[in-house]
């Protein structure tokens, strides 16, 4: 797990130690803040999320990523 102590901004490229494989399983947390203009954010290749992940201003994300499949949740 690790938490950005700094509200993210300009451009984010999130990679991750190891390529996500479903037969690895290996899982991947993260939070981080966003300030008043929102981040460009590039995910990690490989990683499916069962929705568009549009990232806003002002909100607190919390990112989960097992195997390939990856989960967020923001709040304002």
């Amino acid at each position: 797990m690790y938490n950005f102590t700094s509200a993210l901004t300009g451009t984010v490229a999130f990679t991750l130690a190891s390529a996500p494989s479903d037969s690895n399983m290996h899982e991947w947390m993260w939070s981080f803040d966003t300030g008043s203009t929102a981040p460009t954010v590039t995910w990690p290749s490989g990683v499916t999320f069962p929705q568009d992940v549009t990232i806003e201003a002002n909100k607190h994300y919390e990112v989960s990523i097992k195997g390939t499949y990856g989960l967020i949740a923001s709040w304002g």
